[in-house]
């Protein structure tokens, strides 16, 4: 497994300072950068690019809440996080509302599609703004759900300082990595809501 946290010599945790990450990953991408190497040989230049897509790959893990908090679960647990298709507690109804309002969009854009009169058009278009409101609506509650679960991992990191120096058996015991989980399950449903909500709202401008 690879360790993503390691790349950028931060510690494990399930919330990072961003901006400093952010500083750690333009730093070495410019040191590591292929065009740096242009004048070395085939082999040289290989490892730079090698080194670049690993710096990217572990940047764009850590940055996103579920990916990092995925890849610190299999550190972890020396496993990727358990997958659970059914929806976590306090989120049915949302599963609900996201399930319904998007099918109703779709049939609004299918129909859309199908009757091209002038004044079609403009009744579709009054209506198009009607979804666009319902959908930004529902993902202001997603978001905040989400937002709500990144703040419970923030409070998570002071169990993972309290086990710095902690290994083996004894660690994974006093870790609250079943709580690690469910807040992950959370925000692998509400990611994907939220972009499905976003995908929607995009072809209603077009």
């Amino acid at each position: 497994m690879i360790d993503h946290f390691a790349t950028f010599d931060q510690p494990r945790r399930p919330c990072l300072d961003l901006e400093d990450l952010k500083s750690r990953f333009h730093s070495l991408s410019s040191q590591a950068h292929p065009d740096r190497k242009h004048d070395a040989d085939a082999a040289e230049r290989q490892i730079a690019h090698d080194q670049s897509t690993a710096l990217n790959a572990a940047y764009q893990c850590l940055r996103d809440p579920k990916n990092r908090l995925a890849n610190l679960l299999e550190l972890e647990l020396g496993r990727k996080p358990g997958i659970v298709e059914e929806i976590p507690q306090g989120l049915t109804d949302l599963f609900f509302d996201v399930g319904t309002l998007c099918r109703q969009v779709d049939t609004f854009l299918k129909e859309r599609e199908s009757n091209q009169s002038p004044l079609a058009k403009v009744a579709a278009f009054e209506k198009g703004l009607e979804w666009t409101d319902s959908l930004n609506a529902l993902q202001e509650k997603i978001s905040a759900r989400h937002a709500g679960s990144v703040a419970t991992l923030e409070s998570m990191n002071p169990a993972w300082e309290k086990v710095e120096s902690t290994t083996g058996p004894e660690r994974i015991a006093l870790l609250p990595l079943a709580a690690a989980e469910e807040v992950h399950r959370d925000l692998g449903f509400t990611t994907r809501w939220i972009q499905q909500l976003r995908d929607r709202i995009v072809r209603l401008s077009i």
